[in-house]
C-alpha cells in the first residue's frame, strides 16, 4: 500500500508543478488568470489512507495590474466582467484581454481574430447618437464610411464694444469701405455639403447705447441687416430681450441654402480701448474622412474624422457570471461558458456589477512570481518526500527477502 500512496503523491506533486510551471510560463501573458491545483486525500475502509489525488485546478480571477500601452484601441477591465468574443463559427468565448485591432473588414477582433462584441449605435435624422443595449451583444463593426457635412445654423459671438466710439454711417451696399463701421469680425461656416462660407459681422454705432449689426457672406457683395441693439446705463443688452438674429445665406455648388441663427445676447458696451471679440461659436462641420478610433473608458468606440469631429459607432459589452471558477479555459485567452459557470449576465462597464474600463490600457497577468517560485519549492520537496516514502518501502521489502 506505501508504493501507491506514494505513487498517488508523486502524481499529485507533478500535477501541481504543472499549475506552477504554466503559470510561470504566462507571468507576461495579458489578461491571464493563475490557477492552483488543490488536492484531496483517499481513504479505505481499514482506517489507512490510500494517499492523495487531485481534486481541482482552481483559477484566481482577482485582477491583475493595469499597464498603459497608450494604444487607443486597448482596454483593461478592473473589476467584474469579461470581453465577450465571437469566433468564425459563430461561438462565444470569454476574455480580459483587451488587446484589440481593426480588421479588414472593419470588425473589432482580438489577437485570435475572435470578433468583439457589444451594442450598436444609431443616428437618427438630425445626427443625435443612440445606444442600443439591452439586447444581446452584437459584432462590432467600425465603418470607414466618410462623415457627410453638417449645415452651419447657430452662430454665438461674445462682443465687446467701445462706449466711447462715434456714430458712423454705414452703406450696405458697399460695406467694406474704411471708417464706415465700428467694428467687424468674420466667422467660417458651411453649407449642406460642406461649402466654405467666410461671414462678416459689423456693428456700427448709431447713438450714444444704440448700435445695429450686419452681416455679409464673402460670396455676396452686399450686407443685410441683422437689427438693432439698445443698452442699458450699465452697458447691458436692453433691447431686444432675444437678441437672435437670422441670416439666410446661399448654398454652393448645388448645396442647399441655409439660414444661420446669430446670436448677440452676450454683446456687451463698455468704455474699452477699442471694441474688440472674445468668443465665436459656430456650429456645423465640412464632410470628413476616416482617420481611426479610440475605446473610451466607458467602453463607447469613438471613430474620428478629418473633419476634427468625432462620432460613437458603438459600445463594448461585458459579461459576469455568478461562479467565474466555473469556466472552462479554451487557451488564446478565453473561457467558455459551462454549467458549472452559469449563464452570462450582459451589460455595459460601470454600471451595476460591471468593472470599469482604462483605456489605452492592458491588465497584465495575475501571477505572482515570487509566490510561485516559493511554490514550486514546496512541491518539489514534496516529490522528493515520496520519492523516498518508495525507496524506503523498496529498502524494507530487501530486507525481508533476504532473510533466510
Amino acid at each position: 500500500m506505501s508504493f501507491s500512496q506514494a505513487v498517488s503523491g508523486l502524481n499529485a506533486a507533478s500535477a501541481g508543478l504543472d499549475s506552477i510551471g504554466n503559470n510561470i510560463a504566462n507571468s507576461a501573458t495579458n489578461g491571464f488568470k493563475g490557477a492552483t491545483t488543490s488536492f484531496a486525500d483517499m481513504f479505505a475502509g481499514s482506517g489507512v489512507g490510500l494517499g492523495v489525488n487531485v481534486a481541482a485546478v482552481t483559477q484566481n480571477f482577482k485582477d491583475g495590474s493595469i499597464t498603459r500601452t497608450d494604444r487607443p484601441t486597448d482596454v483593461a477591465i478592473s473589476g467584474n466582467g469579461f470581453f465577450r468574443v465571437q469566433d468564425a463559427n459563430g461561438d462565444i468565448y470569454y476574455s480580459r484581454d483587451g488587446q484589440f485591432i481593426r480588421d479588414k473588414s472593419g470588425n473589432l477582433v482580438n489577437n485570435q481574430g475572435m470578433i468583439v462584441t457589444g451594442y450598436p449605435a444609431s443616428v437618427d435624422n438630425k445626427g443625435n447618437v443612440a445606444i442600443q443595449s439591452g439586447g444581446v451583444p452584437e459584432a462590432l463593426n467600425i465603418p470607414t464610411d466618410m462623415m457627410d457635412a453638417k449645415a452651419s445654423d447657430m452662430a454665438k459671438l461674445t462682443i465687446n464694444l467701445n462706449s466711447e466710439d462715434n456714430p458712423k454711417t454705414f452703406d450696405p451696399d458697399n460695406p467694406d469701405i474704411p471708417g464706415s463701421y465700428n467694428f467687424s469680425t468674420t466667422m467660417t461656416a458651411f453649407d449642406s455639403q460642406g461649402n466654405t462660407h467666410e461671414i462678416s459681422v459689423y456693428f456700427v454705432k448709431t447713438d450714444d447705447n444704440k448700435w445695429t449689426a450686419y452681416a455679409k457672406d464673402a460670396n455676396d457683395k452686399k450686407a443685410v441687416k441683422l437689427g438693432d441693439m439698445t443698452f442699458d446705463g450699465n452697458g447691458r443688452l436692453s433691447t431686444p430681450a432675444d437678441a437672435k438674429f437670422p441670416f439666410d445665406y446661399k448654398g454652393l455648388n448645388g448645396a442647399n441654402n441655409g439660414t444661420l441663427q446669430v446670436d448677440l445676447n452676450n454683446t456687451r458696451q463698455q468704455k474699452v480701448s477699442e471694441s474688440s471679440v472674445s468668443a465665436i461659436d459656430v456650429n456645423g462641420y465640412p464632410a470628413g474622412e476616416y482617420t481611426n478610433f479610440k475605446i473610451e473608458d466607458n467602453g463607447l468606440i469613438v471613430a474620428n474624422y478629418s473633419n476634427q469631429q468625432k462620432r460613437v459607432v458603438g459600445q463594448v459589452a461585458l459579461s459576469a457570471f455568478a461562479n467565474p471558477n466555473g469556466l472552462v479555459s479554451q487557451g488564446g485567452n478565453v473561457w467558455a461558458s459551462s454549467n458549472a459557470s452559469g449563464n452570462p449576465i450582459n451589460g455595459v462597464p460601470g454600471v451595476g456589477q460591471f468593472g470599469n474600463l482604462t483605456s489605452g490600457a492592458l491588465e497584465s497577468s495575475n501571477v505572482d512570481m515570487s509566490q510561485e517560485l516559493i511554490n514550486m519549492i514546496v512541491m518539489q520537496r514534496n516529490y522528493q518526500s515520496n520519492a523516498q516514502t518508495i525507496k524506503t518501502q523498496d529498502q524494507m521489502l530487501q530486507t525481508m527477502v533476504n532473510l533466510r
